[in-house]
């Protein structure tokens, strides 16, 4: 009896040592957004959109801005991998939506520059290591790897000009 106990306190404490390790950044984000994340992977990109939108209205920006991230690579892989698409179809869609909802996550998220960086960086990692089903990153690697190098480019910019950020914050804060 001793024996079944040991390997069941095992396997259980094992089982929940497996699921902590799988938590993406669980000290940026609720894990429920990866969840939705993997679900919208098998969507058309303005669906990131949508619910980057509602988890912004219920003050997630964290999650939001995860969303948001990740919407706009798939987009822009979308994009960049159909060079057909119409001006005014899903260009034009994903303008208008980085515009106006980039505009607000991107702000809030200035308010605290290290932690805009870190939920830049979550989105590379999670881009790196998840194919994005509608439309899958093997049909065009190359491309999908553009996208990727520009979010990194974001970040860098962010990192090299951290201070400017934080010192054009309290400038605006004083007026």
């Amino acid at each position: 009896m001793k024996k079944i106990v040991v390997i069941t306190v095992f396997i259980i404490t094992n089982s929940l040592f497996a699921q902590e390790n799988k938590a993406f950044h669980p000290e940026l984000f609720n894990q429920k957004v990866i969840t939705k994340i993997a679900t919208l992977e098998k969507t058309h990109p303005v669906s990131f959109f949508e619910e980057a939108r509602k988890y912004y209205k219920n003050g997630n920006v964290n999650e939001s801005a995860l969303l948001f991230y990740v919407g706009q690579l798939r987009y822009r892989y979308y994009i960049l991998a159909h060079p057909d698409t119409k001006p005014d179809g899903d260009k034009a869609i994903f303008a208008s939506l980085t515009n106006v909802l980039g505009q607000e996550i991107n702000y809030k998220l200035g308010e605290n520059i290290e932690n805009y960086i870190k939920i830049v960086e979550a989105t590379i990692d999670y881009s790196k290591q998840s194919d994005y089903q509608f439309y899958s990153i093997k049909e065009s690697p190359e491309n999908y790897e553009k996208v990727i190098n520009g979010l990194i480019g974001l970040k860098n910019h962010l990192v090299a000009n951290k201070e400017q950020f934080i010192a054009k914050r309290k400038e605006n804060a004083k007026k």
